[in-house]
């Protein structure tokens, strides 16, 4: 059993809460945190943000008072559904610029809370699955795809069977969604975990986890990390468990202790996994033994660091080369050194791939016999930087303008050698 280091951090931020929500902004690089029940004083609508350690309140306009709603985070934070005093929301939310909310006008699943929503992001949408109703569980998957219709729609699938709770996240290694547990329409807690792509969902074998719900999981570089979550009516867990996509493996932890109700999010800027709040008794406790308002990180410990690389079939290139580079981890700031094929005298397009990180494409290409000069430096969204391309037009597919630059560190006649560093991830 590998060992798990969560450390308690000592400072002032949100209110004790449960059943509240959490995601990392890449594209301001902080977490943020909506909604929640008190546990005694009612349930709450404020937002706060956490950049590096420290939490600070911000926005004044948002979605109404919630729990049980869903989060995730496309560049910025999205937010889905809920549960107020009297009724389930269906409203669609989301921080556009700055630090308030904007309700998206769209008609989309139906009103609802307990579902699960994550951001798959090499395919540039957001997926939500389940969740209840007034009626029972739900079991329909929905999308929102921001580079096609941007806007709801149904996934005609058959997946996993209707339930409430579940956790999910982006498994960036296998770019697959993975949905684990939850609660069904009898409240049997379930084990199962299931594993979403463009074929459609797949359940996926796996041992050990037990069955759970209300806890919480997220995605990082590296696997996939769960914590806590709640069996039955009354069995508290508080064991952390990474899956690496075949297998579950429980961490030894001394850590933030047996809760439900909480959430957790990855921080890619400092790769640190945020946990906060949550409920250390079962449901049903006296409101003031419920909620709590701790926040506790794991930092995830930097790997050996080699070069990623991808070089084109030849060095010499008659007409026109292409290299897909994608990496297992996405590291900030951590240059990548990249080879391609350069021809000195064709004018096509030598194309390096960067999907993973900005779904866009960076297309060298020779112009009038100029080759690019070593120590040549551009920002990937900027067009005109580019004085050996061959059309502005076709330089740069970067529609979501994410930020990053490459720079060259080597050409020849033949080849050309380019660093890319990404400042911060798109999604």
């Amino acid at each position: 059993m590998s060992r798990f280091l969560w450390t308690q951090m000592d400072d002032v931020g949100p209110t004790a809460r449960l059943r509240h929500a959490m995601c990392f902004e890449s594209s301001n690089n902080r977490t943020i945190l909506f909604g929640g029940d008190s546990g005694h004083n009612g349930l709450l609508g404020d937002t706060w943000m956490r950049e590096g350690d420290a939490w600070t309140q911000i926005g004044d306009t948002g979605p109404s008072s919630r729990h049980s709603h869903a989060m995730c985070g496309c560049g910025t934070s999205f937010l889905f559904g809920g549960r107020g005093r009297d009724a389930y929301f269906g409203d669609t939310w989301r921080i556009l610029s700055g630090d308030d909310w904007t309700q998206l006008e769209d008609t989309g699943p139906s009103a609802r809370a307990g579902h699960g929503m994550v951001f798959e992001q090499h395919g540039a949408r957001v997926i939500l699955f389940g969740g209840e109703n007034a009626d029972g569980p739900l079991g329909d998957t929905w999308q929102w795809d921001f580079m096609r219709e941007d806007k709801w729609t149904q996934i005609e699938d058959t997946g996993p069977s209707a339930r409430r709770y579940p956790v999910m996240a982006y498994d960036m290694i296998n770019r697959r969604v993975v949905l684990f547990g939850g609660v069904d329409g009898s409240g049997r807690s379930l084990g199962d975990t299931w594993a979403l792509t463009a074929a459609g969902w797949a359940q996926i074998a796996h041992f050990g986890v037990p069955s759970s719900a209300a806890g919480a999981m997220v995605g990082t570089d590296v696997n996939l990390v769960s914590y806590g979550g709640l069996v039955g009516s009354d069995d508290l867990l508080s064991g952390t468990w990474s899956f690496d996509g075949q297998f579950w493996t429980q961490r030894q932890d001394m850590g933030p202790g047996a809760r439900w109700g909480h959430a957790m999010s990855f921080d890619a800027k400092r790769r640190s996994i945020v946990l906060f709040g949550g409920a250390k008794a079962a449901p049903g406790a006296a409101g003031d033994q419920l909620a709590t308002g701790d926040t506790w990180e794991h930092v995830i410990s930097d790997p050996a660091t080699t070069p990623i690389s991808g070089s084109s079939d030849k060095e010499s290139v008659p007409t026109a080369a292409f290299v897909n580079v994608i990496p297992n981890s996405v590291r900030l700031g951590q240059p990548m050194q990249i080879t391609v094929g350069f021809d000195k005298v064709t004018p096509d397009p030598v194309t390096v791939n960067l999907a993973w990180m900005t779904k866009a494409a960076f297309h060298a290409a020779n112009q009038s016999g100029v080759s690019p000069t070593a120590g040549d430096v551009h920002h990937l969204p900027d067009i005109e930087a580019f004085p050996w391309a061959i059309e502005a037009s076709t330089v740069v597919t970067n529609p979501l303008n994410a930020p990053g630059f490459f720079y060259v560190i080597a050409a020849t006649s033949n080849k050309v050698v380019v660093s890319v560093e990404v400042e911060s991830l798109l999604f």
